[in-house]
């Protein structure tokens, strides 16, 4: 088929530059390219990537219309998308230094082995956080839940 992994995703921010600096100086991620196109209707389209790893996400400057509206970010395509982490307890701590509040708390995963918890960027999406824990991950083959309350269809 050819598709090999995911490439990026892209979020509307309802404040570009408050988004790319809450991404860079707080997630870590780093500045990538950043654009204003021109359309044939004469509108401009802001854009800005940032990169973390071989992840990217293209944030794009929310349109007036969509903001004066009253634009609910939970009515969007993207429900959430996951960051991993390796130490929930000293990222939570870092984060919340940071003034970052947590939407949902860490707490244990219902179908897999770790821990999960969840943020909002400055537009309101959520971003999860997860840490894997006793050797789990989407990559184990023959995994098995731990809880009763867990089946494993495929």
């Amino acid at each position: 088929m050819g598709i090999v992994r995911m490439d990026h995703i892209e979020l509307l921010a309802r404040d570009l530059e408050q988004t790319i600096t809450f991404y860079v100086d707080v997630l870590g991620f780093k500045r990538g390219r950043r654009t204003i196109s021109a359309r044939p209707d004469g509108t401009r389209v802001e854009q800005a990537c940032v990169i973390l790893d071989d992840f990217m996400i293209e944030l794009f400057q929310a349109s007036p219309e969509a903001i004066e509206a009253g634009w609910d970010p939970s009515l969007l395509g993207v429900k959430t998308f996951a960051l991993r982490v390796e130490d929930m307890a000293a990222t939570k701590a870092t984060l919340e230094a940071q003034g970052v509040v947590f939407s949902r708390e860490p707490s244990i995963g219902s179908s897999y082995e770790g821990l999960r918890a969840e943020i909002l960027d400055p537009s309101g999406i959520s971003i999860e956080l997860r840490e894997w824990l006793k050797g789990d991950s989407y990559h184990v083959a023959g995994w098995k839940p731990s809880k009763d309350s867990v089946t494993l269809v495929s």
